[in-house]
């Protein structure tokens, strides 16, 4: 499932085209739903619409599980936000279908790293269909230790970071779940995408992945 948040068109090309967010899912997708994102008119770091996509997935098994993913801004006022109203969307998904999900998975590039504002309130999240007082759990932490920012440790710049994928620094792009009891436990979780395909050798790194000769990565993001 595909859904927009806004078109462009580039007219040096005469190319239009839609950006926005997907779920892709191996279980039947029973229903759809979308909430645009605020965002502040006038600020470089917000000109993109954003938007929250939910599905419902039929999961063989287990029952009813709500999927959402967006793609944040990088204005971190928006970031606050847009997280106030992913919670309270999927919060209402409760009434807008029949039949109540026994968990809430929220994933996404976020633009925003753990110890922001806006992930702390999304882990600490709001009362809602899923009684849940810790909010949105991230998989990550389930799992794994949390890693200092910049940090230069071989494993965390490895295994843990998410972004640039030629240089990463941070960890942006989050996994988030919330269940009735023990419904979903996470085994495992891994970053994927380190490595790139070869395209000529870089000489010098601050070239960055868009040089020509840099290698070539599968998105500025790993997954």
């Amino acid at each position: 499932v595909f859904q927009p948040a806004m078109a462009f068109v580039d007219r040096r090309v005469g190319y239009q085209g839609e950006e926005g967010v997907a779920i892709l899912s191996r279980y039947p997708i029973v229903d759809v739903r979308y909430a645009l994102l605020s965002r502040e008119l006038g600020n470089p770091m917000d000109s993109h619409q954003r938007v929250c996509l939910a599905v419902r997935i039929d999961m063989p098994g287990l029952g009813i599980v709500d999927v959402l993913t967006a793609h944040l801004s990088l204005n971190p006022q928006s970031q606050n936000t847009s997280v106030a109203e992913v919670i309270a969307f999927a919060n209402a998904l409760d009434a807008m279908w029949p039949e109540p999900p026994v968990a809430q998975v929220f994933i996404g590039d976020l633009n925003a790293e753990p110890h922001s504002y806006a992930i702390r309130e999304l882990n600490r999240g709001l009362e809602g269909p899923i009684p849940s007082p810790e909010g949105f759990r991230d998989v990550w932490l389930e799992l794994h230790h949390e890693p200092r920012p910049r940090s230069t440790a071989a494993d965390d710049i490895q295994h843990a970071f998410t972004f640039p994928s030629d240089d990463p620094k941070k960890r942006i792009d989050l996994a988030t779940f919330r269940s009735r009891g023990d419904v979903l436990t996470p085994r495992s979780v891994e970053v994927i995408g380190q490595d790139p395909a070869p395209r000529g050798a870089r000489q010098d790194a601050q070239q960055g992945m868009e040089h020509p000769r840099s290698p070539l990565w599968a998105s500025d993001h790993r997954g």
